[in-house]
């Protein structure tokens, strides 16, 4: 398929596996964190029947913010490394905190 030929196996299966395992909060995820690339999640969104509103709404929702923060501080590289790294481990950090709550949960009950 087209998505093998430009992404690479390896990467495609990757990439649809954490697209079925976590839909759109993994859409949101990759657009909030500015270290990560997007593209082939894109592909592999469409190639595992995403819906096209709810794939929109959740890239709008963290690639905006993370435009505004470029645009923000844009006006000095050093910053804009710091912003973006900030985010990038402010976002990092809550992942493993929700999944640190959900492993304390399911060990509870």
């Amino acid at each position: 398929t087209l998505v093998r030929a430009l992404a690479g196996e390896r990467a495609r299966g990757a990439a649809h596996t954490f697209a079925e395992r976590y839909g759109l909060q993994g859409v949101l995820l990759v657009r909030l964190m500015p270290v990560l690339s997007a593209d082939v999640l894109n592909l592999v969104a469409g190639a595992a029947g995403m819906g096209f509103r709810p794939f929109m709404g959740a890239t709008a929702a963290g690639a905006l913010p993370v435009t505004a923060l470029v645009v923000w501080l844009s006006g000095s590289a050093g910053r804009m490394a710091w912003g973006l790294g900030l985010l990038s481990a402010a976002v990092g950090l809550g992942v493993l905190g929700r999944w640190w709550l959900l492993r304390r949960g399911r060990a509870r009950g």
